[in-house]
């Protein structure tokens, strides 16, 4: 009532209405977005994670869809033949030897990768005939027919959905608050709010 006067406080005890009062009540009382922010931190870290690898997959993608040319071409009009030797040089390039028309022929077959080719097992090479350094392990040519493409493209969608999941968290959570200290919000690119 405004006739009573107010009860003595402590000598360390600031008073009603200072900002000592103000602080010490948003210390005491917890944080209702915490989870929410720490649910979109994580999911902007697994954004990250996802976009480089989706930045890898599709590198190997254009790299296969090369390769992919070459295999077809050669799976249309090339002709086999049977390695007669193989070996991995010092560059790290796989090497082999095989026969055409009675003359020897060495070369790097196109794709090869020599962590997944055994040079000492049988091997057998798709050449074109009118330019038989242009070969490829027949292996090789399967996997960049039928595999390659395909499954690069699945995992570049798949590196990908993190970040529309991100999307949906951040529109749903809000944004963490690290978010207004990024960079390219102070000046190093376009400012998104």
């Amino acid at each position: 009532m405004a006739g009573h006067p107010a009860p003595p406080r402590g000598p360390d005890e600031p008073a009603a209405g200072s900002p000592g009062t103000a602080r010490r009540a948003r210390v005491a009382a917890p944080s209702r977005r915490r989870p929410a922010r720490v649910l979109a931190t994580t999911a902007a870290l697994v954004s990250a994670l996802g976009l480089v690898l989706a930045v890898v997959a599709v590198f190997l993608v254009v790299r296969d869809y090369r390769f992919r040319g070459e295999a077809i071409a050669l799976d249309t009009t090339g002709r086999t033949a049977t390695v007669e030797h193989a070996e991995v040089t010092d560059r790290g390039t796989v090497q082999v030897r095989f026969v055409v028309a009675g003359r020897d022929v060495t070369t790097r077959p196109l794709g090869s990768n020599p962590d997944t080719t055994d040079v000492d097992g049988p091997l057998v090479v798709r050449y074109d005939p009118s330019d038989p350094q242009r070969a490829m392990l027949t292996g090789d040519v399967t996997y960049y027919v039928e595999d390659a493409m395909l499954g690069g493209v699945l995992a570049s969608v798949l590196f990908v959905l993190p970040a529309v999941v991100t999307a949906l968290v951040w529109r749903l959570a809000g944004r963490p608050p690290w978010w207004r200290h990024v960079a390219w919000r102070h000046g190093f690119g376009p400012t998104i709010p």
